[in-house]
């Protein structure tokens, strides 16, 4: 995927999107549909890491392939639900500049940091046991006990 600048994923339906993870831990920005699990793997709640569009909209997936490419201004508007005017000389302009180049380069470098700290193993991990926890502990409430101790995401519950 080293070669590759932007990985674009024209799903109708989706579950959690492997897929999308693997560009992202490639360094990759993404267009995709907003279907299944891709949104959660995209954004960090604060920015998205690509062009999120609404499924079977061909017109906006077109739009947000040049819209990374190029890093165009409107990527910041994660509302946008139709392609706006482009001036054709700016925009082989933004794609040839070799400073639009670093700026996707390390948009990606971002997006990969992201997805390492949301989706690693320790992070799953880590909420899994505390769901687990959770309900364990809540039975044992609903059953009249009292709940020991406090959680420990890195160890055992501490009594």
């Amino acid at each position: 995927m080293l070669m590759l600048t932007l990985l674009l994923q024209s799903s109708i339906s989706e579950g959690l999107p492997i897929s999308i993870l693997e560009a992202g831990m490639s360094g990759l920005c993404v267009v995709c549909t907003d279907v299944g699990g891709c949104a959660e793997t995209m954004s960090d709640g604060r920015r998205s890491f690509g062009r999120l569009t609404s499924a079977r909209n061909h017109k906006m997936v077109a739009y947000g392939q040049m819209e990374v490419m190029a890093m165009l201004p409107t990527l910041s508007n994660p509302n946008l639900s139709q392609p706006p005017q482009v001036d054709p000389d700016a925009l082989m302009s933004r794609l040839t500049d070799p400073a639009i180049h670093e700026q996707r380069r390390m948009w990606g470098v971002e997006y990969k940091e992201f997805i390492k700290r949301k989706f690693s193993l320790f992070t799953h991990a880590s909420q899994q046991r505390q769901a687990f926890y959770l309900t364990h502990y809540s039975r044992q409430i609903c059953a009249g006990d009292t709940m020991p101790g406090t959680l420990s995401l890195t160890g055992t519950p501490r009594l």
